[in-house]
């Protein structure tokens, strides 16, 4: 099985929505902005990526050096200030909500792609029950997680395909997991508790991965990957291929996902 193109992938604005805009979102941002220059000149100005980014959070002392802001940007809106710069220099019209991501005030007539950059638990859930019952869609769901070095990845459908296969998403993999996590609403006050928590390199490095998911099905119409794992202290990355015997390592019952 492969993860193909969505068919409104195919010309026009591709309608992404990011929830997050914190390690893993900014290092995010900078790819797609990268990958949107070169679907525009690719296709002759035919295709590019619409962006919205949901944040709320501001920019501390504790985000300088891990994640993309400079000294002047303590204070503001990491939202606003990622968008802006990108908008500014890069000549794009993405957009940013100074608000936390909720699903269910999401229009799924305006997101194609829904990429969580979040360590947050309850995020994760509520887009996974929001769009369980979901059919005959083939937007697709983006996934990143974090830990202090190692990092995963997840691409998949967030409804039903009509008359086709589903690649699962991260909620079909883990919603067990899920309703007994808790969210870590902690904040770090200082860089050394923010680099214990997740070291140089962790957010930018499962991004590129990610990243080259969404490229290939974006330039070659398909991806035989659904995700990856990877181990920054051992220097590895493992790729989920999208078959049954991968799909039942989780735990899931696999047949739910072939048409």
């Amino acid at each position: 099985m492969k993860l193909t193109m969505p068919n409104d992938w195919v010309n026009g604005a591709i309608k992404i929505t990011v929830a997050g805009a914190g390690g893993t979102g900014a290092a995010l941002l900078t790819e797609l902005f990268q990958m949107d220059s070169l679907i525009r000149s690719l296709s002759n100005e035919q295709r590019w990526l619409d962006v919205t980014v949901y944040d709320d959070a501001c920019v501390s002392p504790a985000n300088l050096g891990r994640q993309s802001f400079w000294a002047a940007d303590v204070g503001r809106p990491k939202a606003e200030v990622l968008v802006n710069r990108i908008n500014q220099w890069g000549g794009v019209k993405w957009s940013y909500v100074i608000k936390k991501f909720q699903p269910r005030n999401l229009d799924t007539r305006k997101t194609e792609l829904i990429i969580t950059a979040v360590d947050v638990p309850s995020v994760r859930r509520a887009i996974g029950e929001h769009y369980q019952f979901a059919k005959e869609g083939q937007h697709l769901w983006l996934d990143f997680g974090n830990g202090k070095d190692q990092s995963q990845c997840v691409i998949g459908h967030i409804a039903k395909p009509n008359n086709t296969n589903r690649v699962p998403n991260f909620w079909h993999l883990y919603k067990d997991h899920l309703a007994t996590m808790i969210d870590d609403t902690s904040r770090s006050c200082s860089t050394e508790q923010a680099i214990e928590k997740q070291d140089y390199g962790v957010n930018k490095s499962i991004v590129l991965f990610g990243c080259q998911l969404l490229w290939q099905i974006l330039r070659y119409g398909e991806t035989k990957y659904f995700g990856c794992f990877q181990d920054l202290t051992e220097l590895d990355c493992q790729g989920m291929l999208i078959d049954k015997q991968t799909i039942a390592s989780f735990g899931v019952d696999v047949d739910q996902f072939y048409a």
